[in-house]
């Protein structure tokens, strides 16, 4: 298992259905993470995949949103 298979299997536990997730994965990087504003979360259920869009304040912000 990897890095991303472990995280993955993390973010299954903020949502049960599919329609909530991107909503869920907002406000779930909006209350841990201030640095960064005007977030847009995507995800597909087909893949799995989540993607992220908005301004960071700084590399770290960045970096921890995307963790």
């Amino acid at each position: 298992m990897g890095l991303f298979d472990f995280v993955r299997n993390i973010g299954k536990k903020l949502f049960n259905r599919d329609d909530e997730a991107a909503a869920k994965i907002q406000a779930e990087i909006e209350s841990s993470n201030p640095g960064v504003s005007g977030l847009n979360v995507n995800y597909d259920p087909a893949s799995g995949k989540v993607a992220l869009s908005g301004a960071a304040t700084s590399a770290e912000a960045m970096q921890k949103a995307v963790l």
